[in-house]
């Protein structure tokens, strides 16, 4: 799963930022709780112009309020 992660990431940082979001996407379905993980793909999607899913896969994050500074 961590190849995945970093596979998303590096995909971003040479400019592939759709194909990193697929796989942030992809990551998300194995580590559902990774909120750090899931407000980093919100803000590929939101570089992507895609506010609307940003939005959607923000508020599909599990409440956790250590990392929530709402």
């Amino acid at each position: 799963v961590q190849v995945l992660l970093n596979a998303a990431r590096n995909s971003v940082n040479v400019g592939k930022k759709a194909v990193g979001a697929e796989r942030f996407a992809a990551y998300l379905t194995y580590r559902p709780n990774d909120n750090k993980v899931r407000k980093e793909y919100a803000g590929v999607l939101l570089s992507l112009k895609k506010t609307d899913q940003a939005i959607a896969v923000l508020k599909e994050a599990p409440l956790d309020l250590e990392t929530q500074y709402l």
